[in-house]
């Protein structure tokens, strides 16, 4: 069974806040040096010493005075530990002279350290755990004045609040690294995410143009037949062949913002292409191109553009119009043509709306407006078009007003840049 000093010095509690304070073996510093060199002159002692106690030793965080070698190892086992005393107690002890005290005259620190006088004050954590002491030390006897001992307890608290200081700072430092390497691991699991999506998709589009390949050729074939028959099957294949275009779509805005996540950017293949034809062409393919209206102030608005990836941006944006809009609501879409040759393209609803919260976020990845309700879709859409129209050098923006509809604005210079400009960077939105 242990001594009261053995198992004071053993408590796990105590033990536990000393290691979470980190100040154990570290190098000399001036902050506590100066405290030592202050008691030392105002105490009039030739040894100051801020002492943190182990199971096992006692480690000289500030040693001034110490004798060879202790002054360059800097610790002793606890044999020659006075301090452990002030463990034990949990309070300063005092000694005048220690050749007499029959507490510690038979410390070999009494011989080794020259110690006669000695006062210690302990130096105790936020949550009352005694760590160590801050002590001077005479080789001569000493009687300590009321004065003096106010004086040391001020500069152990002085030195108790340097080491609290110093613990904070290391686990902040242990958080921010924590924090970093988190981040690190985040973007490494949404770099291999968004690798995995660019192989499954670009593995996709094979066995996907099969189908519609083979959805064509059916179709011409049950065309042939000439029958009530025939055609229903060649209805039913002209929906395989449409819902494989939808379907290649999507892969493709998939594959083009993983591309841009892992830094690729877009390979634009920019021919000479007319906006006003575009748009009419995309129009003739909705369902509900009855409710769209456009409107042209020239004929053609022709530049230098990538045509397929522009009929994505204009298939977003109106059928977006359409599906946020009530049951009859109109779109429109109005082209212009601008003073140096660069090309607008609005579309306007009179649909849902964003919320004004939400319009900051409306071209983030995986974003959708709070008010849709049950009304299904991606998330990836905006983004894409965003994506989409940076490249070609121009700009997109938003104006809405939530119940009173959405006006989506696109600005395009007339020619796509050329080389491997890279757009904006993609917001992250909410991408786990």
């Amino acid at each position: 069974m242990c001594t009261d000093v053995a198992c004071a010095v053993r408590d796990g509690r105590r033990l536990d806040a000393l290691r979470r304070l980190g100040i154990l073996d570290t190098p000399e510093e001036d902050a506590f040096d100066r405290l030592t060199s202050l008691a030392a002159r105002i105490l009039r002692t030739p040894r100051a010493v801020v002492v943190l106690v182990d199971e096992e030793r006692q480690f000289f965080k500030s040693g001034l005075g110490l004798p060879e070698p202790w002054a360059t190892r800097r610790e002793s086992p606890l044999s020659q530990s006075i301090c452990q005393h002030v463990i034990a107690r949990g309070q300063a002890l005092i000694v005048e002279d220690a050749r007499g005290d029959p507490l510690i005259r038979d410390n070999s620190a009494v011989t080794d350290f020259g110690v006669v006088a000695y006062a210690g004050i302990p130096l105790v954590t936020a949550d009352g755990q005694v760590v160590g002491t801050f002590c001077v030390i005479d080789t001569q006897p000493h009687h300590w004045t009321a004065e003096e001992l106010d004086i040391l307890d001020s500069l152990a608290r002085s030195a108790m609040a340097e080491i609290e200081l110093r613990a904070a700072l290391l686990e902040s430092t242990r958080q921010a690294d924590e924090a970093r390497t988190a981040r690190e691991a985040l973007r490494a699991a949404v770099r291999a995410r968004d690798e995995f999506t660019a192989s499954v998709s670009h593995d996709l589009k094979n066995p996907l143009a099969s189908i519609k390949v083979s959805a064509q050729g059916l179709r011409r074939q049950a065309g042939r037949l000439g029958t009530p028959e025939g055609e229903r099957i060649a209805d039913g294949l002209t929906r395989i062949d449409s819902s494989a275009t939808r379907m290649r779509a999507l892969i493709d805005e998939l594959l083009d913002m993983a591309r841009v996540r892992v830094g690729q950017p877009l390979e634009l293949a920019p021919r000479s292409t007319d906006l006003v034809a575009l748009v009419g062409d995309v129009v003739a393919r909705q369902p509900a191109r009855d409710r769209v209206r456009v409107c042209a102030d020239h004929p053609s608005l022709v530049g230098e553009w990538d045509g397929p990836r522009l009929e994505r941006v204009v298939e977003n944006l109106v059928s977006n119009a359409l599906k946020y809009s009530p049951a009859g609501g109109n779109v429109t879409i109005t082209l212009a043509g601008e003073g140096d040759g660069a090309a607008m393209l609005s579309v306007s609803d009179r649909g849902v709306g964003i919320p004004a919260a939400d319009q900051p976020h409306v071209f983030e990845r995986f974003q959708r407006a709070g008010n849709v309700g049950g009304i299904r879709g991606t998330g990836l859409g905006l983004a894409s078009v965003k994506q989409i129209v940076e490249q070609h050098g121009g700009t997109i923006s938003v104006e809405s007003e939530e119940g009173q509809g959405s006006t989506f604005t696109v600005r395009l210079p007339p020619a796509a840049p050329v080389g491997d400009a890279m757009p904006a960077a993609l917001p992250e939105g909410h991408a786990l």
